[in-house]
């Protein structure tokens, strides 16, 4: 360890965070006690905290070889440290190599420390008289068991099925475990606002990371996948119209050859697009026919299956897909929104309980072999996302003028009662602005109001209110109002874009 403090530091931020969870904390000690690889895999996956699979592993078995040999060893005395712990250590080496050549021993001391056999483990002590080194030997063969175990449970992560990403937000480095939302941003173009920081998400989805064509553990056999969300009440697979399209890949097909635009006899490879989408998907092109006109492949579909499984296409290129799924959070089974609550009027504050919240839920990812899962298996991987904040809600952004109670067409003479108000969750990490705008120099630009004040209310969700401008000495011109606003919301490739509500008049004579 080249930082023994700071990976002490970092392990007990992990463990509070998992200690915090108690229902996942029982499960995975639980699991982690019986040395059960898949259980303890599953637990921390549908837990959210895959990311530190390495750092609970070790801290579970390591407690769990403590206890273990404390109990194997109830006499034994502590351990020599310094100078003397270098002597105990040879001569420990030199009477333990006597097990080298006693493999059915070997197997029954792995046996009794793995199950904690206090009798089975006594008497393989005594017989190769290993008493004086009780504790060190339950340490030794509890500490291969660790190694195994934590490989096991979590293994390559290059290799292994994984959900990483949601658009181009990673799912742990990025999203705040506790709001759901952005933690940073990002300088992507397609990032108008950089994604972040606070920004809550909404729209279709684009859940990304890798499953491979084959299972890592059982070499040939195929994978599938899918994804769940739970909003508190029980998962529900993503699937059917909670399912928005995404290029999921490429892969190699046969094709008729092209000759100068006609197809030609042979069949040569030829990529072809790989789509997931919802049921129906359109059906795999037909080959142009020999000597007609040729023409590309169009794109293969696959659509999740009625629980939402995928089967990864086996001619994928690289292997596997990387975009895994797309989520279309708008349906009502998930995070439905729409427009706002309607008949407020401009310049008057949102009643509290009309005011639009968004919805907290956890993403779940499962991947198994696909001749698996009858019911009560465990999928053979899975992580998630504990929570992501969806807000499908669009602002509030009214505008108008005082003076235009009577109509549009009454003359502005010496003010402008300007009336608005600007209402969004998530306004906050946004932002909104209010102007007037024209070819006269006697436009103010712009007036939004930076706090409270006579007449008017500033919040972290917007404002409301009215202000009045002199127009008095303005010279005869036609002017803009313009109330903008942007809410701030990404899904993970864009960021939603700005609201601008314009509203014109024009000074004709005072």
């Amino acid at each position: 360890m080249p930082d023994a403090v700071s990976d002490l530091r970092a392990a007990a931020k992990v463990m509070a965070r998992v200690i915090a969870n108690e229902k996942a904390f029982a499960t995975i000690a639980k699991a982690a006690e019986a040395l059960d690889c898949e259980k303890t895999r599953s637990a921390i996956g549908q837990a959210g905290f895959a990311g530190e699979c390495e750092i609970i592993c070790w801290v579970f078995c390591t407690w769990r070889c403590a206890w273990t040999c404390l109990e194997l060893c109830e006499r034994s005395t502590a351990i020599l440290t310094g100078t003397y712990a270098i002597e105990e250590a040879r001569i420990f080496a030199l009477a333990a190599r006597q097990l080298a050549s006693q493999p059915r021993a070997l197997l029954d001391l792995v046996t009794a420390v793995q199950n904690r056999e206090a009798g089975a483990y006594g008497e393989i002590v005594a017989r190769f008289r290993l008493g004086p080194y009780c504790l060190q030997l339950c340490g030794w063969v509890c500490s291969v068991t660790c190694s195994e175990f934590c490989i096991c449970l979590c293994p390559n992560p290059a290799l292994q099925p994984w959900f990483t990403t949601v658009g181009y937000f990673g799912i742990y480095s990025d999203i705040d475990g506790t709001s759901g939302k952005t933690n940073k941003g990002l300088p992507f173009p397609s990032l108008s606002s950089h994604g972040g920081p606070n920004f809550a998400f909404h729209g279709q989805l684009q859940l990304g990371g890798f499953c491979p064509t084959t299972s890592p553990a059982f070499p040939g056999v195929a994978m599938k996948y899918r994804f769940l969300f739970d909003k508190g009440s029980g998962p529900t697979p993503i699937t059917s119209s909670l399912v928005s399209p995404v290029l999921a890949g490429t892969r190699l097909i046969n094709w008729p050859q092209n000759l100068a635009g006609v197809a030609g006899p042979l069949l040569v490879s030829t990529f072809q697009d790989v789509w997931i989408d919802q049921a129906p998907t359109p059906p795999d092109p037909t080959p142009p026919a020999l000597g007609a006109a040729w023409f590309a492949p169009s794109a293969h579909y696959i659509a999740p299956d009625g629980n939402g499984w995928v089967v990864v296409d086996p001619n994928a290129i690289g292997g596997g897909f990387h975009t895994l799924l797309g989520f279309d959070t708008t349906q009502p089974l998930a995070a439905p929104g729409g427009d706002p609550a309607p008949g407020v009027l401009a310049g008057t504050a949102v009643p509290a309980g009309l005011q639009r919240t968004g919805t907290d839920l956890s993403i779940i990812f499962q991947a198994t072999r696909v001749t698996t899962l009858p019911p009560g298996t465990i999928p053979d991987y899975s992580n998630a996302l504990s929570k992501i904040h969806i807000s499908n809600w669009t602002e509030v952004n009214e505008l108008n003028f005082a003076e235009f109670v009577t109509g549009c067409c009454t003359p502005i003479n010496s003010t402008l009662s300007v009336q608005f108000t600007v209402d969004h969750e998530e306004m906050s990490a946004g932002g909104w602005s209010l102007s007037i705008t024209s070819c006269s120099p006697s436009a103010p630009g712009d007036i939004t109001p930076a706090a409270s004040g006579p007449g008017v209310t500033v919040t972290g969700r917007g404002g409301s209110g009215t202000i009045v401008e002199n127009t008095s000495k303005w010279t005869n011109c036609s002017y803009t109002t313009t109330l903008s606003t942007r809410p701030g919301l990404t899904t993970g490739l864009v960021d939603r874009g700005v609201w601008s509500n314009p509203l014109t008049f024009a000074i004709c004579g005072h």
